[in-house]
């Protein structure tokens, strides 16, 4: 059995668009609702009444398309900080401050706390926040490897 397509509802079609088809929908949606509608039957009693009777689906419409338009709008403008439509710029680094450690001055470090696990000789099974939590309880009875 073939699988319908969705009908691409006209929801769909005005949160697709641009902000700015959404806003002039919701001005002239309110200015029709509100004053073309109930200008045009106000010659007949009858039809005054359906004029007056729509005037609130103005604020209706108008409401509506202005919320679509200022979701589309935050979610088509360009956020702050990446490139707009030129992915091909030029990378330009964050400014490093001036007393951040070098790569170097990191590595010693690391090897400096390396050398001293190492010589604490712990089990390779024993993980090293493990060996922090035993000292951090002020127990001494640390197993250490027998080889």
């Amino acid at each position: 059995m073939a699988r319908r397509r969705k009908k691409e509802s006209d929801l769909d079609l005005f949160l697709a668009a641009t902000w700015q088809a959404s806003a002039i929908v919701a001005v002239a949606g309110f200015i029709a609702f509100q004053w073309v509608f109930p200008a045009a039957t106000a010659g007949s009693p009858i039809l005054k009444m359906l004029g007056v009777a729509f005037k609130p689906a103005g604020y209706i419409v108008g409401g509506i398309f202005g919320m679509i338009a200022v979701v589309n709008f935050f979610r088509q403008r360009p956020v702050r900080g990446l490139a707009r439509s030129d992915p091909a710029r030029e990378y330009r680094p964050v400014p490093i401050a001036p007393d951040t450690p070098t790569t170097d001055q990191v590595t010693k470090t690391w090897e400096d706390i390396r050398t001293v696990f190492d010589a604490l000789q712990l089990p390779q099974e024993m993980a090293v926040l493990e060996y922090i939590d035993a000292r951090a309880h002020q127990t001494d009875e640390v197993p250490l490897v027998n080889a």
